[in-house]
Protein backbone atom coordinates (compact mmCIF):
# COMPACT_ATOMS: atom_id res chain seq x y z
CA UNK A 1 0.00 0.00 0.00
CA UNK A 2 1.65 3.06 -1.09
CA UNK A 3 1.68 6.40 0.81
CA UNK A 4 -1.67 8.24 -0.06
CA UNK A 5 -3.08 11.53 1.04
CA UNK A 6 -6.05 11.36 3.33
CA UNK A 7 -8.26 14.19 4.41
CA UNK A 8 -9.61 14.71 7.86
CA UNK A 9 -12.63 16.14 9.22
CA UNK A 10 -15.36 15.54 6.73
CA UNK A 11 -18.80 16.58 8.38
CA UNK A 12 -17.07 19.25 9.88
CA UNK A 13 -18.52 21.98 8.29
CA UNK A 14 -19.45 22.41 4.83
CA UNK A 15 -16.42 24.39 3.72
CA UNK A 16 -14.17 21.63 4.62
CA UNK A 17 -17.11 19.22 2.61
CA UNK A 18 -16.09 21.13 -0.57
CA UNK A 19 -13.01 21.12 -0.28
CA UNK A 20 -12.38 17.16 0.19
CA UNK A 21 -15.02 16.40 -2.17
CA UNK A 22 -12.92 18.96 -4.70
CA UNK A 23 -9.69 17.23 -3.77
CA UNK A 24 -11.16 13.71 -4.17
CA UNK A 25 -12.52 14.56 -7.78
CA UNK A 26 -9.50 15.66 -8.52
CA UNK A 27 -7.31 13.00 -8.00
CA UNK A 28 -5.77 14.70 -4.89
CA UNK A 29 -6.60 12.23 -2.07
CA UNK A 30 -7.63 9.03 -1.76
CA UNK A 31 -9.96 8.89 1.27
CA UNK A 32 -11.39 10.45 4.22
CA UNK A 33 -12.35 10.80 7.65
CA UNK A 34 -15.94 11.69 8.58
CA UNK A 35 -17.26 12.86 11.78
CA UNK A 36 -19.84 11.50 12.94
CA UNK A 37 -20.59 13.65 15.37
CA UNK A 38 -20.02 16.30 12.56
CA UNK A 39 -22.92 18.44 11.73
CA UNK A 40 -22.55 17.73 8.41
CA UNK A 41 -22.45 14.42 8.82
CA UNK A 42 -25.05 13.08 6.92
CA UNK A 43 -24.73 15.43 3.65
CA UNK A 44 -21.29 14.82 3.28
CA UNK A 45 -21.69 10.80 3.74
CA UNK A 46 -24.63 10.39 1.37
CA UNK A 47 -22.28 12.66 -1.21
CA UNK A 48 -18.93 10.52 -0.65
CA UNK A 49 -21.18 7.57 -1.24
CA UNK A 50 -22.31 8.95 -3.99
CA UNK A 51 -18.47 9.90 -5.40
CA UNK A 52 -17.16 6.40 -4.05
CA UNK A 53 -15.13 7.89 -1.52
CA UNK A 54 -13.66 5.88 0.58
CA UNK A 55 -13.92 6.91 4.17
CA UNK A 56 -12.68 5.89 7.72
CA UNK A 57 -14.49 6.93 10.80
CA UNK A 58 -13.01 10.03 12.90
CA UNK A 59 -13.97 8.93 16.34
CA UNK A 60 -14.41 11.83 18.39
CA UNK A 61 -14.20 12.74 22.53
CA UNK A 62 -13.30 16.57 21.75
CA UNK A 63 -14.47 19.47 20.12
CA UNK A 64 -17.56 17.90 18.85
CA UNK A 65 -21.04 17.37 19.83
CA UNK A 66 -21.88 13.22 21.51
CA UNK A 67 -24.13 11.75 19.48
CA UNK A 68 -25.28 10.52 23.17
CA UNK A 69 -28.05 11.87 25.18
CA UNK A 70 -25.59 14.35 27.30
CA UNK A 71 -27.02 12.82 30.44
CA UNK A 72 -25.81 9.18 29.59
CA UNK A 73 -22.34 10.08 29.54
CA UNK A 74 -21.68 12.63 31.78
CA UNK A 75 -17.92 12.03 32.09
CA UNK A 76 -17.14 12.53 28.48
CA UNK A 77 -18.82 15.94 28.00
CA UNK A 78 -19.10 19.58 30.03
CA UNK A 79 -22.11 21.69 31.46
CA UNK A 80 -22.77 22.02 27.92
CA UNK A 81 -23.75 19.18 27.11
CA UNK A 82 -20.26 18.87 24.45
CA UNK A 83 -17.35 17.09 24.80
CA UNK A 84 -14.36 19.37 26.02
CA UNK A 85 -13.01 22.03 23.32
CA UNK A 86 -9.24 20.80 23.77
CA UNK A 87 -7.41 17.16 24.12
CA UNK A 88 -5.75 18.04 27.10
CA UNK A 89 -9.10 18.22 29.44
CA UNK A 90 -9.82 14.72 27.41
CA UNK A 91 -6.32 13.20 28.35
CA UNK A 92 -6.74 14.40 32.03
CA UNK A 93 -10.02 12.43 32.22
CA UNK A 94 -8.46 9.59 30.71
CA UNK A 95 -5.44 9.87 33.27
CA UNK A 96 -8.51 9.76 36.03
CA UNK A 97 -10.52 6.74 34.33
CA UNK A 98 -12.90 5.46 36.69
CA UNK A 99 -12.50 7.75 39.30
CA UNK A 100 -13.91 10.96 40.49
CA UNK A 101 -13.32 13.80 37.51
CA UNK A 102 -12.34 10.65 35.22
CA UNK A 103 -13.79 8.76 32.19
CA UNK A 104 -16.18 5.87 32.99
CA UNK A 105 -15.68 3.17 30.44
CA UNK A 106 -19.34 2.48 29.95
CA UNK A 107 -19.62 5.34 29.15
CA UNK A 108 -16.83 5.28 26.68
CA UNK A 109 -18.17 2.16 25.39
CA UNK A 110 -21.63 3.64 24.67
CA UNK A 111 -20.71 6.89 22.90
CA UNK A 112 -18.23 4.50 21.04
CA UNK A 113 -20.96 2.21 20.16
CA UNK A 114 -23.42 5.05 19.26
CA UNK A 115 -20.55 6.42 16.43
CA UNK A 116 -19.72 3.13 15.17
CA UNK A 117 -23.54 2.72 14.60
CA UNK A 118 -24.39 5.63 12.51
CA UNK A 119 -21.10 5.44 10.02
CA UNK A 120 -22.45 1.87 9.57
CA UNK A 121 -25.94 3.20 9.15
CA UNK A 122 -24.81 5.53 6.68
CA UNK A 123 -23.26 2.62 4.31
CA UNK A 124 -20.05 3.85 4.72
CA UNK A 125 -18.32 0.42 5.76
CA UNK A 126 -16.29 -0.37 2.59
CA UNK A 127 -15.49 -4.03 1.59
CA UNK A 128 -11.87 -4.13 3.21
CA UNK A 129 -13.62 -3.36 6.42
CA UNK A 130 -13.93 -0.42 8.94
CA UNK A 131 -10.72 1.78 9.09
CA UNK A 132 -10.52 4.34 12.63
CA UNK A 133 -8.86 7.26 13.43
CA UNK A 134 -9.34 9.55 16.15
CA UNK A 135 -10.32 13.85 15.91
CA UNK A 136 -7.17 14.94 17.62
CA UNK A 137 -5.92 10.77 17.68
CA UNK A 138 -7.50 10.43 20.83
CA UNK A 139 -8.50 7.03 19.97
CA UNK A 140 -5.06 6.08 21.26
CA UNK A 141 -5.96 7.34 24.69
CA UNK A 142 -6.31 3.62 26.65
CA UNK A 143 -9.56 3.95 27.81
CA UNK A 144 -10.76 4.76 24.51
CA UNK A 145 -8.89 2.30 22.67
CA UNK A 146 -10.21 -0.37 24.60
CA UNK A 147 -13.71 0.47 24.36
CA UNK A 148 -13.35 0.79 20.36
CA UNK A 149 -11.82 -2.44 20.15
CA UNK A 150 -14.75 -4.12 22.35
CA UNK A 151 -17.28 -2.14 20.13
CA UNK A 152 -15.58 -2.27 16.84
CA UNK A 153 -15.34 -6.26 16.87
CA UNK A 154 -19.30 -6.19 15.93
CA UNK A 155 -18.61 -3.86 13.12
CA UNK A 156 -15.84 -5.68 11.25
CA UNK A 157 -13.06 -3.71 12.74
CA UNK A 158 -9.94 -4.10 10.04
CA UNK A 159 -8.05 -1.69 11.19
CA UNK A 160 -6.23 1.61 13.16
CA UNK A 161 -4.84 4.93 12.17
CA UNK A 162 -1.18 4.46 13.96
CA UNK A 163 0.30 8.31 13.90
CA UNK A 164 4.08 8.48 13.16
CA UNK A 165 7.04 11.26 12.58
CA UNK A 166 8.32 10.68 9.72
CA UNK A 167 12.39 11.23 9.80
CA UNK A 168 11.53 14.74 8.41
CA UNK A 169 9.67 15.48 11.25
CA UNK A 170 11.40 13.93 13.78
CA UNK A 171 14.22 16.84 13.34
CA UNK A 172 11.68 18.95 14.37
CA UNK A 173 11.51 19.76 18.38
CA UNK A 174 9.46 21.33 20.48
CA UNK A 175 6.52 20.82 22.65
CA UNK A 176 3.85 19.70 19.29
CA UNK A 177 6.97 17.18 18.81
CA UNK A 178 7.35 15.97 22.30
CA UNK A 179 3.43 15.29 22.24
CA UNK A 180 3.53 13.31 19.23
CA UNK A 181 6.68 10.93 20.97
CA UNK A 182 4.15 10.09 23.59
CA UNK A 183 1.54 9.43 21.25
CA UNK A 184 3.92 7.01 19.12
CA UNK A 185 4.29 5.16 22.67
CA UNK A 186 0.69 5.11 22.86
CA UNK A 187 0.63 3.81 19.71
CA UNK A 188 2.54 1.10 19.75
CA UNK A 189 0.83 0.01 23.01
CA UNK A 190 -2.68 0.08 20.61
CA UNK A 191 -1.05 -1.77 17.79
CA UNK A 192 -0.28 -4.83 19.74
CA UNK A 193 -3.54 -5.01 21.71
CA UNK A 194 -4.98 -4.64 17.98
CA UNK A 195 -2.30 -7.21 16.70
CA UNK A 196 -3.71 -9.83 19.17
CA UNK A 197 -7.35 -9.81 17.16
CA UNK A 198 -5.90 -9.54 13.61
CA UNK A 199 -6.43 -5.49 13.03
CA UNK A 200 -3.57 -3.77 11.44
CA UNK A 201 -1.94 -0.54 11.83
CA UNK A 202 -2.30 1.93 9.19
CA UNK A 203 0.90 4.45 9.52
CA UNK A 204 -0.20 8.20 9.43
CA UNK A 205 2.54 10.44 8.52
CA UNK A 206 2.81 14.58 8.72
CA UNK A 207 1.15 14.69 11.77
CA UNK A 208 3.40 17.55 12.51
CA UNK A 209 2.03 19.85 10.27
CA UNK A 210 -1.25 19.04 10.58
CA UNK A 211 -3.42 22.07 9.34
CA UNK A 212 -0.37 24.14 7.94
CA UNK A 213 1.08 21.20 5.18
CA UNK A 214 2.43 22.94 2.32
CA UNK A 215 4.14 21.49 -0.86
CA UNK A 216 7.54 22.03 0.92
CA UNK A 217 6.66 20.01 3.88
CA UNK A 218 4.91 17.33 1.99
CA UNK A 219 7.79 16.77 -0.15
CA UNK A 220 10.33 16.54 2.77
CA UNK A 221 8.10 13.68 4.55
CA UNK A 222 7.32 11.75 1.45
CA UNK A 223 11.29 12.05 0.49
CA UNK A 224 12.28 11.30 3.85
CA UNK A 225 10.47 8.11 4.16
CA UNK A 226 11.95 4.77 3.33
CA UNK A 227 11.14 3.34 -0.36
CA UNK A 228 8.50 0.53 0.68
CA UNK A 229 7.33 3.09 3.61
CA UNK A 230 3.16 2.78 3.10
CA UNK A 231 0.40 4.45 5.04
CA UNK A 232 -1.46 7.89 4.80
CA UNK A 233 0.00 11.43 4.44
CA UNK A 234 -2.61 13.38 6.52
CA UNK A 235 -4.82 16.81 4.94
CA UNK A 236 -6.50 19.06 6.30
CA UNK A 237 -8.22 20.99 3.51
CA UNK A 238 -10.89 23.79 3.63
CA UNK A 239 -12.01 26.40 1.43
CA UNK A 240 -13.17 29.47 3.88
CA UNK A 241 -10.55 30.17 6.41
CA UNK A 242 -12.58 32.86 8.16
CA UNK A 243 -15.79 30.57 8.43
CA UNK A 244 -13.71 28.00 9.85
CA UNK A 245 -11.03 29.94 12.04
CA UNK A 246 -14.16 31.91 13.60
CA UNK A 247 -15.64 28.31 15.08
CA UNK A 248 -12.36 26.14 15.37
CA UNK A 249 -9.55 28.60 17.17
CA UNK A 250 -6.67 25.72 15.90
CA UNK A 251 -5.15 28.88 13.66
CA UNK A 252 -5.23 26.03 10.59
CA UNK A 253 -4.36 27.38 7.30
CA UNK A 254 -7.58 24.92 5.85
CA UNK A 255 -6.73 27.10 2.63
CA UNK A 256 -3.38 26.58 2.16
CA UNK A 257 -3.73 22.85 2.88
CA UNK A 258 -6.27 22.43 -0.52
CA UNK A 259 -4.01 24.16 -2.35
CA UNK A 260 -1.29 22.18 -1.25
CA UNK A 261 -2.86 18.96 -2.22
CA UNK A 262 -4.34 20.13 -5.97
CA UNK A 263 -0.51 21.41 -6.24
CA UNK A 264 0.74 17.75 -5.06
CA UNK A 265 -1.71 15.44 -7.17
CA UNK A 266 -0.35 17.90 -10.40
CA UNK A 267 2.83 16.70 -9.69
CA UNK A 268 1.70 13.00 -9.48
CA UNK A 269 2.98 13.04 -5.74
CA UNK A 270 0.12 11.30 -2.83
CA UNK A 271 -2.90 9.57 -3.78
Amino acid sequence: MPIRLHADDLGLHPAVDRAIFRAFEAGAVGGASILATGPTFHEAARQARSLGLPTSLHLAVVDTGPLSPPAEIPSLVGRDGRFPGRFGEVVRRALLVERPGGLRQRELHREVGRQLQAFADAGLIGRGGLLVDGHQHLHLLPPVFAALLQRGEGFGLAAFRLPRRSPAERRQFGRRSLGFAVAEILGRRAARAAARQGIFAVPCWGVLYAGHLTVERATSVLDSLPPRADGQLICHPGDDDRALGALHPWRYAWETELATVLALAGAGAGA
